[in-house]
C-alpha cells in the first residue's frame, strides 16, 4: 500500500496566517488608535498631566504637576507644574484643592490677582519651580511618594482632577518651599 501525502493549498496557508494575525491582536488586547492601552497614561512620580476640555481639542494643558511638601513638620506643600492656555482668550487659575485629606490651596506670587492666576491666550504659565508664582496648601498630612487627588479650576475651562504624587524637598525639589517659608 503507498502512502500519498497531501499538501495544504495556497489559499488554505493564507487563510490559516490571517486567521493567526487576526486573533494574535485580539487575545494579546493588543489595539491601534486613540483608545490604546499604550497611550494612555496612569500616575507618574515624574509629574502628572492633564488637559481640558477632557474631550476634543485640547484648550489648556497641565503638564509635570507635583506636590512638593515644606519644610519637616510645617504640613505644607507647594504645587510645581506648567500650564498652558492654546486658545484665542485669556483665562485664569482660580483654585486648586487636595481632595484626600481635604486643602484648599492659596495662590498666590507676582502675577496673581486677587487670589487667581492670569494665563493669557496662546501662553503659559509655570508655578511653584522657577517662578515667583504659587499654589501653596497648608495642612498637608500625607506621607510623601503617595499620591493625592488634585481637583484644579480654571474661570473659563472648567475643573479636573487627577492623581498626583507627593514628593519630598530634596535632590531636584530641594530649594521649592512655599511662599514666606
Amino acid at each position: 500500500m503507498q502512502r500519498t501525502t497531501r499538501r495544504p493549498s495556497v489559499r488554505t496557508v493564507l487563510a490559516a496566517a490571517t486567521l493567526t494575525v487576526a486573533l494574535s491582536a485580539t487575545l494579546t488586547g493588543c489595539t491601534l488608535g486613540f483608545d490604546a492601552a499604550t497611550g494612555e497614561q496612569g500616575p507618574s512620580g515624574n509629574g502628572a498631566s492633564a488637559n481640558l476640555p477632557l474631550t476634543g481639542p485640547s484648550a489648556l494643558q497641565l503638564r509635570g504637576i507635583t506636590l512638593v511638601m515644606g519644610p519637616e513638620g510645617s504640613n505644607t506643600a507647594t504645587l510645581i507644574g506648567s500650564m498652558f492656555n492654546l486658545t484665542t482668550t485669556d483665562d485664569a487659575l482660580t483654585g486648586a484643592q487636595i481632595l484626600e485629606p481635604a486643602s484648599q490651596g492659596a495662590i498666590g506670587g507676582t502675577a496673581a490677582v486677587a487670589g487667581a492666576l492670569p494665563i493669557k491666550a496662546q501662553s503659559g504659565v509655570r508655578v511653584g519651580f522657577n517662578s515667583e508664582d504659587h499654589v501653596d496648601f497648608a495642612g498637608v498630612s500625607v506621607l510623601p511618594t503617595r499620591y493625592v487627588t488634585l481637583r484644579v479650576t480654571f474661570e473659563k475651562s472648567g475643573q479636573v482632577e487627577m492623581p498626583v504624587m507627593v514628593v519630598p524637598a530634596e535632590g531636584v525639589y530641594a530649594d521649592i518651599a512655599p511662599l514666606g517659608g
